[in-house]
């Protein structure tokens, strides 16, 4: 397991902010059973609804590896 992926998933900030600062990727992610997509940190944090986690992660350059028209539904 990705520990940036991990912490994102614990709703741990602080060892968050420590893995960025330290130079961790955002762009890390991984499949998980039972999901037919990826699962990625700024998409975990929005999936948690932890607007402090997404924040910090546009901070340090986290982007969502979709295309806009794949993000949502739009009917």
């Amino acid at each position: 397991r990705d520990p940036l992926l991990s912490a994102v998933e614990k709703r741990n900030v602080d060892v968050v902010r420590a893995l960025l600062e330290a130079g961790a990727s955002t762009k890390c992610s991984r499949s998980e059973q039972g999901r037919k997509d990826k699962i990625w940190p700024l998409k975990q944090a929005r999936e948690n609804s932890h607007p402090e986690m997404e924040e910090l992660l546009l901070e340090f350059g986290a982007t969502d590896p979709k295309p806009l028209s794949e993000q949502c539904d739009l009917m």
